[in-house]
């Protein structure tokens, strides 16, 4: 039975480059699916904002919705953090460190479909529940990386 050896976030390597890594969203969801890559499988980047936005509807008295942009401010970083911990945090797992986006190295069987693949069979499962998270990915992780 696979088990999860990851105890520290710090055990991630800092990427100069990404090719043969596979990005994650900015979720709980898919830190929880970095957690539990088998060890030399986690890398991060630092987030850079720069240049990004966040899109929007406003919507009006009328019912009229009205699509708008602003730029991604330091509080929208802090949002997207606190969710992400929060969903960590549901799932026993320790708050991740802030500002980074993580990388999983792509399998040997599904090269740069390694994450959708880790997300397509713990949906399979019925799971993304933060209090059974782990469990899938006990059951997915080696079936990705075997």
């Amino acid at each position: 039975m696979y088990e999860i050896q990851r105890t520290s976030w710090s055990e991630a390597v800092l990427l100069d480059d990404v090719r043969g890594w596979v990005p994650l969203e900015e979720t709980g969801f898919d830190s929880a699916i970095a957690w539990a890559v088998p060890p030399g499988c986690l890398g991060y980047r630092p987030v850079d904002d720069t240049g990004r936005v966040v899109e929007f509807y406003d919507e009006q008295p009328d019912g009229a919705q009205h699509w708008q942009s602003r730029p991604f401010a330091a509080e929208d970083r802090q949002k997207v953090e606190d969710l992400a911990n929060w969903y960590l945090g549901e799932a026993g797992i320790p708050p991740q460190p802030p500002s980074v986006q993580w990388f999983i190295k792509e399998s040997v069987a599904f090269g740069p479909d390694t994450a959708r693949q880790i997300m397509g069979a713990i949906f399979e499962r019925k799971g993304s529940d933060p209090e059974r998270i782990l469990d899938d990915l006990i059951a997915v992780i080696p079936k990705v990386y075997g």
